[in-house]
Parts: structure tokens; C-alpha cells; sequence
């Protein structure tokens, strides 16, 4: 199958490309608040963070088994109630309204065993790069847009797809192991 904005093993082939949009909502409610030794608890934020972002994710295959993917986010995180106890403990600025770019990822990933033993089962492997200085600013608000550090990863990522018979069309499925370095920061 074609690969869609970097999901699975699957590679975009060779001068093929996709460009997919997304968009995004979520409300956080809680924090879980750790201090150096472990130790913390769990806070109510004061009627919770909202944020609102899209997404615009690209891959281009450089090769017939190898692609590359950038991921371009773009968010607005607001406390929904500033002047509530949890923001004016912390400082106005900790929940200051925060938008911007957010994390943005770049893929490097290439088949290693395409429609391998009998099913179709493909595997491959990958690179990761994750840029969060333009988020670095803001990293000490509850209201972040990220962690405002430098990681890198290596992925392996293995699928299978099929027909669905008579009634047209296929599926997909795959599992997908990622570790990461984050470069120290202060």
C-alpha cells in the first residue's frame, strides 16, 4: 500500500509525496506536579488549559525504499480561568496564553523487508530528529506549546496489509518501537 504521511513501514516510493493537514483539541484538567526527588501530587488547573493546534505533515520519497517526513505544528494553549488560585500561586506568566510553532519533527526512514514471509509483512527502519527551540521560551509556562529541548531517535516499524476480499479495498496494520536522546538542556 502507499505510505500516508509517514504511518507504518510503508515508504511514499520513489518522487511521490503527500501532504496531509490535521487538526487538533484537547483540554488538560489535572497536572501531575513533581519535584527532583519524585515526590509531587496531583492538581486541578483552575477549568483546565485548552489548546487548539494543526498540523501539517509532509513526506517525499527520495528513493524506491527510502522517504524523508517533516511534521510543522502550530498551537494556541490558553488557561481558561488566569485569575483562578493554581495560575496566581504559580505567577500570571506560568498562564499566560502561549501560540506559536510548536515541536517540529523531521524523518529520515527506509524499507529494510518488503512483503517478507508469506503474508506481506514489510519492515522498516528510521531517524528521527525533534526541534523544540521555538519552544524553549515558553517552556516553564503550564501554557507550552513543548519541551523546548533537541532529541534524537531510531525507529523500527513493521506492517502487514490485505484484501478485503470480494468487497474491494484493503487494510493495514502495523506496531511501530521508537527510542530517544534528549540532548541535556537547563
Amino acid at each position: 500500500p502507499s505510505a500516508f504521511a509517514g504511518d507504518g513501514p510503508w515508504v511514499a516510493g520513489n518522487g511521490n509525496a503527500s501532504i496531509y493537514v490535521g487538526m487538533e483539541a484537547q483540554r488538560i484538567e489535572r497536572l501531575d506536579v513533581r519535584d527532583g526527588e519524585g515526590g509531587g501530587e496531583v492538581i486541578d488547573v483552575d477549568n483546565g488549559l485548552s489548546t487548539f493546534g494543526l498540523k501539517a505533515v509532509g513526506t517525499i520519497g527520495i528513493r524506491d525504499r527510502l522517504e524523508i517526513e517533516m511534521t510543522l505544528p502550530w498551537y494556541h494553549v490558553q488557561a481558561n480561568r488566569r485569575e483562578g488560585p493554581v495560575c496566581q500561586s504559580l505567577g500570571l506568566s506560568a498562564c499566560q496564553t502561549t501560540q506559536g510553532i510548536g515541536v517540529i519533527r523531521v524523518r529520515g526512514k527506509g524499507t529494510v523487508l518488503d512483503e517478507f514471509y508469506g503474508s506481506p509483512v514489510t519492515v522498516s527502519l528510521g531517524l528521527e530528529t525533534r526541534i523544540g527551540q521555538f519552544t524553549s521560551n515558553s517552556r516553564s509556562r503550564v501554557t507550552n506549546m513543548g519541551e523546548g529541548t533537541l532529541d534524537f531517535g531510531i525507529f523500527a516499524s513493521m506492517g502487514r496489509s490485505g484484501s478485503m476480499g470480494s468487497k474491494g479495498g484493503y487494510w493495514t496494520g502495523y506496531v511501530q518501537g521508537l527510542a530517544r536522546y534528549r540532548l541535556p538542556n537547563t
